[in-house]
């Protein structure tokens, strides 16, 4: 089944509202709270330090990126960059002789990562509106496809990474964090949460990574995994939020894997 286009606008208004807010977090955050949420998911101040606060208004489950997984003079691509938090960390990481290009679908985010690039003095950072699943970018064009908690909202998940496949060169990386569930979600539960938590669109962690086995990538390894529960996120929860029981745990995992240098 395709994300249809009500679903892609539902969530284009949700985030567009969220780029609208006022302060830097989610509502009612402090800036302490703020740095806490980021240190949670795996960030250093020392990471983030001198970037716009309002860059720190950030949607994803964990951090992607660590020391190593980039090298001077990579070109990198950013699946639904939001804010275009973690584009400006690449941005630091590759430096200037690199390049990295994040991709959004909400006009407003992009256009909040672009003030942020400029102000960052990082103009290696490029941010552009499309559909993840269909990038203007030619065959083996990059070195590193991120993602921090996108594919989940997106129904053609294997869609999406086909196309990672596609633009990354031979050897290439992909970098990713995103939910999975521990057993398959019965449609009550879907039902529970709004397609702005991925929760209806997440896909059994099995099936998940057969489905990245399938496209091509290779040498897959979690790095990383913790169960993440939505009836805690204060972005997204209401006073009808309900959890989801434990036999059918939402997990946030960061996992990278290759693109073979051969077929």
């Amino acid at each position: 089944m395709s994300t249809t286009t009500a679903e892609k606008e539902y969530l284009q208004q949700k985030y567009a509202a969220k780029a609208d807010c006022a302060d830097a977090g989610y509502e009612g955050e402090s800036v302490a709270e703020i740095h806490a949420r980021l240190q949670s998911f795996g960030y250093a101040r020392s990471d983030y330090e001198g970037l716009p606060l309002e860059v720190l208004a950030h949607f994803g489950v964990g951090r992607p990126l660590y020391l190593g997984d980039l090298k001077a003079g990579d070109s990198v691509v950013d699946l639904g960059c939001g804010r275009g938090l973690d584009v400006l960390l690449a941005a630091k990481a590759v430096g200037p002789s690199g390049r990295v290009r994040g991709y959004d679908m909400t006009p407003a985010l992009v256009e909040k990562a672009r003030a942020s690039a400029v102000e960052s003095g990082l103009s290696h950072a490029e941010f552009h509106v499309c559909d993840i699943e269909r990038l203007p970018l030619s065959d083996g064009a990059v070195d590193v496809v991120m993602s921090n908690c996108v594919i989940t909202l997106i129904r053609e998940k294997e869609e999406v990474y086909a196309e990672a496949f596609r633009v990354l060169r031979p050897g290439g990386r992909l970098i990713v964090s995103d939910l999975v569930s521990s057993a398959p979600l019965p449609e009550e539960i879907r039902r529970d949460y709004g397609p702005e938590t991925g929760i209806p669109t997440t896909l059994e962690k099995s099936a998940y990574f057969e489905m990245i086995g399938r496209v091509g990538f290779r040498d897959v390894q979690i790095r990383r995994e913790s169960v993440w529960r939505p009836e805690q996120q204060s972005q997204w929860r209401t006073a009808e939020t309900r959890p989801v029981p434990p036999e059918y745990e939402i997990l946030a995992v960061r996992f990278v894997a290759v693109r073979p240098a051969t077929p």
